[in-house]
């Protein structure tokens, strides 16, 4: 298993909508699951590139052609900003919350520009959109204001670079902006309301759109998740189950009707992480 901080910023829909999450993770963890895919390891090497430019210790054109377009996107959009008297605050420096320090995280890039502290974080995925006012960068954010912030930093900007998301003509650089005292209120009540969750409900289980990062649903090796079982049993409830005999007498048509309504059936099963 990869190396992070319980309450990451890049785990925050999972954790904040499933304490029992944390659970999972830390049995993966004892059980040294390999939790790497060629996507990750990709991001990995982009990352490290980039890295490596921002501090002077590779030259952007002495990047792989393959990885060069989308570094030299990320890396411009930052030296942009150094040129109007803009200074590097952190690269690839880690932040934890002093308040909690299992709240911490990585951010690619933390930068300063006259009142404005800006967070730019390399998205390299081309699959799915990442949005720029995502809780992540908030965290992000709210870390480095705190740790970096002087009384005349007034504005916080989170800036996502993405260079390989091609669809819905949107723009590869995105950005937020935030009042500072406004970003600070808003991540702290957020951070506060979901680790008064986790401390009240440590068992509570909740599925969704962030079990994709549970090492409960994706990571072979794994008993299935109970909140999966669940659901997997409530959707096979809802089937008529039929008898061989009364199928045999169904014609060809019917039998493909058959399968057409079980369409919710299989789709539910996909969403809620496949069969157990």
């Amino acid at each position: 298993m990869s190396k992070h901080s319980v309450l990451s910023p890049s785990g925050w829909k999972r954790w904040s909508n499933c304490p029992a999450s944390l659970k999972e993770v830390e049995h993966a963890r004892l059980l040294k699951l390999d939790d790497s895919s060629p996507y990750a390891a990709e991001g990995t090497q982009a990352h490290s590139y980039a890295e490596q430019v921002l501090k002077g210790k590779l030259d952007l054109d002495a990047v792989p052609e393959d990885f060069h377009d989308g570094v030299a996107l990320y890396v411009n959009s930052i030296r942009a900003d150094l040129e109007f008297g803009g200074e590097i605050l952190g690269i690839e420096k880690r932040l934890k919350w002093v308040t909690d320090v299992r709240v911490g995280g990585t951010p690619d890039c933390v930068h300063r520009v006259g009142n404005c502290i800006v967070i730019t974080d390399l998205k390299y995925g081309a699959g799915e959109y990442v949005s720029a006012d995502s809780m992540q960068l908030q965290i992000y954010g709210f870390l480095a204001a705190r740790k970096y912030g002087k009384k005349t930093d007034t504005q916080i900007e989170l800036r996502v670079v993405q260079p390989r998301y091609e669809r819905d003509g949107l723009e590869k650089i995105r950005s937020t902006f935030w009042d500072r005292q406004e970003l600070d209120d808003n991540v702290s009540e957020f951070l506060l309301n979901a680790i008064e969750q986790i401390e009240t409900s440590p068992d509570l289980r909740k599925s969704g759109d962030h079990c994709k990062w549970c090492p409960a649903s994706r990571l072979p090796g794994m008993p299935p998740c109970p909140e999966h079982v669940k659901q997997f049993t409530d959707l096979l409830a809802t089937v008529p189950l039929d008898k061989p005999s009364d199928l045999a007498t169904l014609s060809e048509t019917e039998r493909l009707k058959k399968i057409l309504d079980s369409e919710p059936l299989i789709l539910g099963l996909l969403k809620h992480g496949g069969c157990p």
